[in-house]
């Protein structure tokens, strides 16, 4: 009896272990796994700061969750592709991310990749990616509104002496205005930005006077 008693306590102690290593394995076991939106997000902030291969775990990871079709994946894909240099790469990328969507979608994915982080007008602050995304949106064609006045926007505010391109920002922002039936100021002030920097300043004084009234 006296040796029970003196075991007893052991073997509770033993049960309450297992019971608590129990416990934490299954806790581990149901944990939720990151879903796909987690790693994107990850990525992009990856690539925000200068990591490409922890952005490239990212991918990995969210590619697993959402499949390697998934636009957003492939628009990471391609940012990645960007930053690594290889350019056609990320144009072949985004062409298809924007080729499995189409409509109010299409667009409403377009413009989260132009206006990402910029305060002021939204731009994407990673301007050698916003480059692509423009090139591809533009030449895939027909003329959005929207789209191409983001373009023309970033085409003449772009801080890469590169990328800035008024006349490039001109030819946008005028088929921006000419396909919108009702245009909203911003495009008109866009435009007007156009003209002033390719030398125009009559034409940029009456598209501002537009802009003024509406």
């Amino acid at each position: 009896t006296e040796v029970k008693r003196l075991h007893a306590p052991y073997g509770r102690a033993s049960l309450a272990a297992a019971l608590v290593l129990f416990v934490v394995a299954v806790s581990l076991a149901l944990r939720p796994v990151p879903f796909a939106g987690y790693w994107l997000v990850m990525g992009h902030l990856e690539l925000d700061a200068g990591d490409v291969d922890k952005a490239a775990e990212d991918l990995k990871h969210a590619a697993d969750r959402a499949g390697d079709d998934d636009p957003r994946v492939l628009l990471l894909d391609a940012r990645l592709a960007v930053h690594q240099g290889d350019l056609d790469t990320g144009r072949g990328l985004v062409d298809r991310a924007f080729a499995a969507v189409g409509g109010a979608k299409g667009l409403g994915l377009a413009l989260g990749q132009l206006r990402k982080y910029d305060p002021e007008r939204g731009l994407f602050e990673d301007e050698a990616y916003t480059n692509v995304v423009c090139q591809t949106l533009v030449n895939r064609g027909p003329v959005v509104p929207e789209i191409w006045n983001d373009c023309a926007w970033f085409a003449l505010r772009a801080k890469d002496r590169l990328l800035h391109d008024p006349k490039a920002g001109l030819r946008l922002a005028s088929a921006a205005v000419a396909h919108q039936s009702d245009p909203e100021p911003q495009i008109f002030h866009t435009l007007a930005e156009a003209y002033a920097q390719n030398g125009d300043v009559s034409e940029a004084s009456h598209m501002m006077e537009r802009v003024l009234v509406m």
